[in-house]
């Protein structure tokens, strides 16, 4: 198994190779995308996702763009790429890094199957101690959940699935961008570590975004919270990148409405059709 999927990777990695060859007089603009680059809605008219418009798209014949996307967010394998390219002088052009918000959190960064709810918790009532989000009170207060078994925190999402109660819906909303947003970021997270790591050498047009978030879903369960938490955790990152040098960061985080996602209450980045097409109008004025 091992040796097939290296040899996939070997394969890829000179058919890469070949295109930067066909394409080196041309203007190349690097993309690198996760699940919000590939994912379409259920609902949409054009099922295009961002890594096939992004591909296909080209402002003239001299420009091209070479999309890297993969459905977990990964910095160090960003910078693994850029490093190859950079290496290879293929970084003629732009190069377009996201940086996934919800990708910090405890909830994503760990994986739940091994990962004990009682830690997430704690780092959560770390910063909201005017919401009780302990285990204790779910089952105090929604009864008809069954949390008695809950003990990773995989168990504890699946538990609190939608139920009939509209009551017990919005308690799972509320809890999961609990889980994917208001946690405490420091300059110490192994993905700013990864972040940090493209300084070890010149960067050439190389631009940072923030994805957008369904803030408005969550200023309803939050208020003027949501907003002050995911402030501070992009001022840390936007501080970082500022030791960066020729390293600038858009924040798109706040930009997009509700109705951008897969549904108004989502509790992802991941966008539909409209919200793409937004999307895209807005990086394609930075290249």
């Amino acid at each position: 198994m091992f040796a097939k999927s290296l040899y996939k990777y070997f394969i890829k990695l000179n058919l890469i190779r070949f295109w930067l060859f066909l394409n080196r007089k041309k203007q190349i603009n690097v993309f690198f995308g996760d699940s919000v680059f590939l994912r379409t809605s259920k609902d949409d008219f054009k099922n295009q996702s961002l890594k096939k418009y992004f591909s296909n798209y080209s402002v003239n014949p001299s420009v091209k763009n070479l999309v890297f996307a993969h459905s977990a967010f990964n910095l160090r394998h960003y910078y693994a790429t850029y490093e190859f390219l950079f290496k290879k002088n293929m970084v003629r052009g732009k190069t377009l890094i996201p940086i996934n918000l919800r990708s910090f959190s405890p909830q994503w960064f760990h994986n739940s199957s091994w990962h004990y709810a009682d830690y997430l918790h704690f780092c959560v009532s770390q910063k909201f101690d005017d919401y009780d989000f302990d285990i204790s009170f779910a089952k105090n207060e929604f009864p008809l959940l069954d949390l008695k078994s809950a003990v990773l925190i995989k168990d504890y999402i699946d538990n609190i699935k939608p139920g009939k109660d509209l009551s017990e819906y919005h308690l799972r909303k509320k809890m999961l961008f609990a889980y994917h947003y208001l946690y405490e970021l420091n300059e110490n997270h192994p993905l700013l570590n990864h972040l940090n790591s493209f300084d070890s050498f010149p960067l050439r047009d190389v631009v940072f975004y923030i994805y957008p978030i369904n803030h408005e879903a969550a200023f309803k369960y939050f208020g003027d919270s949501f907003y002050k938490v995911v402030c501070s955790n992009i001022n840390i990152i936007r501080k970082l990148l500022n030791r960066i040098i020729s390293v600038e960061l858009i924040d798109f985080s706040f930009e997009l409405s509700s109705d951008c996602f897969f549904h108004e209450n989502s509790t992802t980045e991941h966008l539909n059709e409209r919200g793409r097409e937004i999307l895209v109008q807005k990086i394609m004025k930075i290249i």
